[in-house]
């Protein structure tokens, strides 16, 4: 299963509300940088589809860490140090 498209449970039955959830708690749990499959975790790439100001997002394709501006029309970039250390120790 694909990253959810947004962070809201629609109405709907219980076994698929069930897989929202999972899909939404492994997404939140990995800064949208991995999603639910039904039985296991999927690494994800590309950005959230849907996004909120101050949302985080690890792009685990590249080891960069964004979070989404307050005005909510741009991602930051922030260092993450231990992608600069695996880099330094390859």
């Amino acid at each position: 299963m694909a990253k959810p498209a947004d962070l809201i449970v629609a109405n709907q039955g219980a076994a698929s509300a069930r897989t929202d959830i999972n899909n939404i708690n492994v997404s939140i749990a990995s800064n949208f940088s991995q999603s639910w499959n039904g039985t296991s975790v999927d690494d994800e790439t590309g950005a959230p589809t849907t996004i909120y100001k101050n949302q985080w997002w690890y792009d685990s394709s590249s080891n960069i860490l964004y979070i989404r501006n307050e005005a909510n029309d741009a991602w930051i970039i922030k260092p993450v140090i231990l992608s600069l250390l695996n880099s330094l120790l390859e």
